[in-house]
């Protein structure tokens, strides 16, 4: 079962983070916020999050599903629910770290995730069980990965 969490939040952390970033910036290209809104403001992050919760929820996979993303200064989360796991039967610690280390290589890797630190944006994924209770969060920013 741990490898199986890994795997979840590993698919989440990718599928997730690219679907944002598409939506902040592309490297050729950046999607500039509306004149007036500076990059990666919160107002910024709000209009990116409004797009995005109109396609929500949304299954990343068999066992996952993206059901909201919000702002908060400097930050996207992500909720993400396990579909068939509830939070007592994961054990958390174990979960948050194991899942953590797997997005966070993964996220560095990710030159659109690149795009979004350069511009101060933090992106956590909030994960519950299907029961609903929370199971933790893991952040990535740019630091993760000097």
């Amino acid at each position: 079962m741990k490898m199986l969490g890994i795997i979840i939040l590993t698919v989440v952390g990718l599928v997730a983070g690219k679907y944002i970033a598409n939506k902040v910036f592309t490297p050729k290209d950046p999607n500039p916020p509306p004149p007036g809104v500076e990059y990666g403001s919160l107002e910024h992050l709000r209009i990116i999050t409004k797009e995005i919760s109109a396609t929500l929820p949304k299954d990343i996979d068999s066992e996952t599903r993206l059901t909201k993303v919000w702002a908060r200064e400097s930050e996207l989360v992500y909720d993400v629910r396990l579909i068939n796991y509830a939070s007592k039967n994961i054990d958390r610690d174990k979960f948050l770290d194991e899942a953590g280390k797997h997005i966070r290589k993964a996220a560095c890797a990710e030159p659109r995730m690149k795009l979004l630190w350069k511009h101060g944006i933090m992106v956590t994924y909030q994960v519950q069980g299907n029961d609903g209770f929370g199971i933790g969060m893991i952040s990535v920013g740019g630091r993760d990965c000097l």
